[in-house]
């Protein structure tokens, strides 16, 4: 039989060592308990941030690619400090480069969610579960550029099912690097809130039945994803956002007569109801005159576009060509009546991009003469000149980048690179730089050089990080 004294000292050496296991516990717990919904990133960066990406439009929230002095999340939560992580990226093979965890609101972990990464265009790279402690894990020997991010796959069920939580998606503004601390993102899941209320005709006050009512994400990742739901015969609609994240999206509300009304972008809380009724009309048109800057004379044949305010509201009218006298006409913009942006192209002449104040006045824009850029790229450690890769200036819209108007030129032996913006107008161009053994660079034009003046030539210079 045991004595008593030996019992106790049995106890006092399990309580010391439970002790000592929460002690460990709580120094290497991967973060804070939240005090809110969304997503808590975790990583002391590694290099500064290279620059936002935001159309230049006054008063446009954040974006993916918002500059920012912390890692910032498009979903609600904050950005933490944590201590250094215990599970470094010291392998030479697939090093662990993202981990985290996913929880519910109130701080249970979650097992079995699939978690998506997507590199700085939007582009999938991997997919993982989440093990019964709720974490995720990454390996990779390829770098992440600033803008990569995550998400949780949409839960599958019944939109109207109260169980079902709601997508969470997260934008990082660091590079993730091989051979250093992984970046830890804690991603926290709430119930999905909802948008309700009626559609109904501007002018006359009908309810507008079988009207499509359609939320699309602003996030590269979700390009090509929506969630959409009709009106009932009274004009109503009720929908919990369980397809799309809940943040940074946009709402369009269309009727079989292509009347339309785009709303957004907004984020809501979890559980948040949101009530937006919307009246309908015929769309806007818009009428303009386009002439040279060097003698004022009319220029035909220039194209004239709407940037759609997301890819899938483009409307396939928002564009037109000028006559021999210069003039133009759009019968349907596609997009926000206060917020229209035009792209001009023409032959041997430098595009522009403007934003359009009154669509009741006729829109006289004038063109000069085409823009080029030089530049160099440097080792960003020794200032030797990067060789090996190229340079693409691509148009910031206010849905993304648009691929399909970019100019581009390789670089040369000296690190050099020299190029004619055709297609991209400066003001709303996107610096992108890929060169091998060198982290993506991607920033404004306008924080390389000032945009604002109206030059006709631009020089710039780059320093590029070198992987590790």
């Amino acid at each position: 039989m045991t004595s008593s004294n030996s019992r106790t000292s049995t106890t006092l050496l399990l309580g010391a060592v439970v002790i000592i296991l929460i002690g460990v516990y709580w120094m290497l717990d991967p973060g804070p308990r939240s005090d809110g919904s969304g997503v808590t990133t975790v990583a002391e960066p590694t290099q500064r941030p290279q620059g936002g990406t935001a159309l230049p439009v006054e008063g446009e929230g954040n974006t993916p690619d918002s500059t920012s002095n912390d890692p910032e999340p498009l979903s609600p939560g904050k950005a933490v400090s944590l201590l250094p992580l215990t599970e470094t990226a010291s392998w030479e093979e697939d090093p662990l480069l993202v981990t985290g965890h996913v929880e519910d609101l109130q701080e249970k972990r979650l097992p079995d969610v699939e978690i998506n990464l997507f590199d700085d265009s939007g582009d999938f790279v991997d997919s993982e579960f989440t093990d019964e402690q709720g974490v995720f894990r990454f390996y990779s020997d390829e770098p992440l550029a600033p803008g990569w991010s995550v998400g949780t796959e949409p839960e599958f069920g019944d939109p109207d099912d109260p169980s079902l939580l709601a997508p969470v998606h997260y934008t990082h503004t660091y590079s993730a690097l091989p051979g250093k601390p992984p970046v830890y993102v804690k991603l926290a899941m709430g119930r999905p809130p909802r948008i309700e209320g009626k559609v109904f005709d501007l002018e006359s006050g009908d309810p507008i039945d079988m009207a499509d009512v359609e939320v699309v994400s602003l996030a590269p990742a979700w390009d090509g994803e929506y969630q959409d739901e009709f009106t009932d015969e009274r004009g109503h609609y009720s929908m919990n956002l369980v397809d799309v994240p809940p943040t940074n999206f946009m709402i369009r509300f269309a009727d079989d007569d292509d009347r339309y009304k785009v709303v957004g972008p907004l984020s809501l809380q979890p559980g948040e109801i949101r009530i937006i009724d919307v009246g309908l009309k015929d769309p806007d048109s818009l009428e303009g005159y386009v002439y040279s800057l060097g003698d004022n004379t009319p220029i035909s044949g220039v194209e004239i576009t709407v940037l759609p305010a997301h890819e899938e509201f483009e409307s396939i009218d928002a564009w037109d060509v000028s006559g021999d006298d210069g003039e133009w006409a759009i019968d349907d913009t596609g997009t926000h009546a206060d917020n229209i942006w035009l792209l001009l192209q023409g032959d041997d002449y430098g595009p522009v991009l403007t934003q359009v104040s009154d669509t009741s006045q006729l829109i006289r824009v004038g063109l000069g003469g085409q823009i080029s850029v030089t530049g160099k790229l440097v080792d960003s450690t020794t200032g030797e000149p990067v060789t090996d890769g190229e340079v693409t200036f691509a148009l910031k819209g206010p849905s993304g980048i648009l691929y399909d108007n970019t100019d581009m030129d390789f670089i040369a032996d000296d690190g050099t690179f020299s190029l004619l913006l055709e297609l991209c107008p400066p003001n709303g161009a996107i610096v992108i730089v890929e060169a091998d053994e060198y982290v993506n660079f991607r920033a404004p034009l306008s924080t390389l050089a000032n945009t604002g003046l109206d030059l006709r030539n631009y020089e710039i210079s780059i320093a590029l990080t070198p992987l590790p």
